[in-house]
């Protein structure tokens, strides 16, 4: 799986290069009997930390929470012990996943949601306030012989976030407009 990373890196280097842009650039460390790999973006600062355990990617913001993962691991308390996880968990009882996305943002942002209240106006309160109170969301795949299968504990797909939570954002669609023109902007001022 490395090796197909980093040649999709390559590949995408390559175009940013064709296109006069900056690209991505990988670090890799070894440490405590783990090989941690960093993804940066050259051009926003934003990288990607992740490393290899147990037949697992374990992927974060930054190494510290890799890190964390694996002592969390390591001690044994892990998501199948977290009631907050296993309440999240198809009904169905099926828990034989190929891949899971999992998230329980609303302890994070309780805090900051309380801090800016009265900084912003009462629109952007009540979606801080629904994404403060949020459960948490699990998004699942299972690999079959010729199909993989999507599913998600939420109606608002993997990252839990429905209309009414992303009030006033773009939809999908608008989104991607809005990346092709400010990409197209870019090309125009250089």
């Amino acid at each position: 799986m490395q090796q197909t990373f980093e040649r999709v890196v390559e590949k995408l280097n390559e175009w940013a290069a064709k296109e006069g842009r900056s690209g991505l650039q990988w670090e890799r460390s070894e440490s405590g009997g783990h090989t941690f790999y960093t993804l940066k973006s050259l051009a926003y600062g934003v990288e990607l930390h992740y490393t290899y355990a147990n037949g697992y990617l374990i992927a974060a913001p930054s190494r510290a929470l890799v890190e964390r993962a694996l002592k969390y691991n390591e001690s044994g308390y892990t998501l199948l012990r977290s009631p907050r996880f296993t309440s999240t968990l198809p009904a169905d009882g099926n828990a034989n996943f190929s891949a899971i996305f999992y998230h329980d943002l609303a302890p994070l942002l309780a805090p900051v949601a309380g801090q800016v209240e009265k900084a912003v106006p009462d629109e952007q309160q009540k979606v801080l306030k629904n994404a403060a109170e949020a459960p948490p969301t699990l998004a699942y795949a299972y690999a079959q012989g010729d199909r993989i299968i999507f599913a998600s504990n939420s109606e608002g797909g993997p990252f839990g976030l429905s209309p009414a939570t992303l009030m006033g954002l773009p939809n999908s669609f608008e989104m991607q407009h809005i990346l092709d023109k400010g990409m197209h902007v870019e090309k125009v001022e250089r």
